[in-house]
């Protein structure tokens, strides 16, 4: 864990104290890393979308099966 966090230290001074890099980045390249963010958050949205939905509809059917269960003894007394 101390290994860890000295890493961890060692990496927030490394990015804080870095020098300037003289680059430049066009509206192209901007617009298109903006496309990119936009497009994995999207996607990610959607991916784990589907997988809550199927993990609720596996959780309802077996709600609604005990339930069904519980309908069948209760109308048999």
């Amino acid at each position: 864990m101390a290994q860890f966090r000295r890493m961890l230290i060692i990496l927030a001074v490394a990015l804080t104290v870095s020098t300037s890099a003289h680059a430049y980045l066009d509206p192209g390249t901007t617009s298109y890393y903006l496309q990119l963010f936009f497009a994995f958050l999207v996607g990610s949205l959607i991916f784990f979308k589907s997988i809550f939905f199927n993990i609720k509809s596996y959780f309802q059917k077996i709600y609604n099966t005990v339930l069904k269960r519980k309908k069948s003894t209760n109308t048999k007394l």
